[in-house]
C-alpha cells in the first residue's frame, strides 16, 4: 500500500484502497477454496468492504496473519492430504462404496454426483446448498425406495 496515509490526498487514498482491495478480495476467495475449516474461520470475519485508507491498513494486518498461517502449512508435507478428509461432510468411504455399486434397475450416477456436490459445498462453507443438496439426495433414496418396492 506503499506510503499512504489518511493525511494525503483522497484521490490517492482512493486509488490506493481500491488496488489493494483488487488483491484482498480474489486472495480470500482463493484461501477459502482451499477448504480448511481453519483458515474458513480466520477469514469469516474478514471485512472486504472497506472505504477508508485506515480500514485497508487493519485488513491487511488481519490478511497477514492468514499469510503467515499459510505458510506454516506449506511446510508440513501432509496438510493438503488431510485438509480435505477433514471438511467433508459425507465419508470418503461410503461415497467410494456408492461409486463402486452396479445396479440393473437404478442409474446411480446421479445420486453419487449429488453427493460429490455435498462434500464440495459443504466444504466451502456453502451450508443453505448442502442443506437443499441433502434434500435432493434424500428425495432421490426414496424414490429409489419406493420403485424398488413396485411390483415388476
Amino acid at each position: 500500500m506503499g506510503h499512504c496515509s489518511p493525511s494525503d490526498d483522497p484521490d490517492k487514498q482512493t486509488a490506493v484502497l481500491y488496488a489493494f482491495l483488487d488483491l484482498a478480495r480474489p486472495f480470500v476467495s482463493a484461501v477459502m477454496r482451499i477448504g480448511d475449516p481453519d483458515l474458513a474461520a480466520q477469514l469469516q470475519k474478514t471485512n472486504l468492504d472497506i472505504e477508508f485508507i485506515t480500514e485497508a491498513y487493519i485488513l491487511k494486518a488481519e490478511l497477514q496473519g492468514t499469510i503467515d498461517f499459510l505458510r506454516e502449512l506449506t511446510a508440513d508435507p501432509t496438510y493438503t492430504e488431510n485438509v480435505k478428509s477433514d471438511f467433508t461432510f459425507l465419508d470418503t468411504n461410503v461415497l467410494q462404496n456408492l461409486r463402486s455399486q452396479n445396479s440393473e434397475h437404478f442409474d446411480l450416477r446421479k445420486l453419487v454426483r449429488f453427493c460429490e456436490e455435498l462434500n464440495d459445498v459443504y466444504g466451502r462453507g456453502n451450508y443453505l446448498s448442502a442443506a437443499l443438496l441433502m434434500r435432493a439426495i434424500m428425495t432421490m433414496c426414496r424414490l429409489f425406495s419406493a420403485k424398488r418396492h413396485l411390483p415388476q
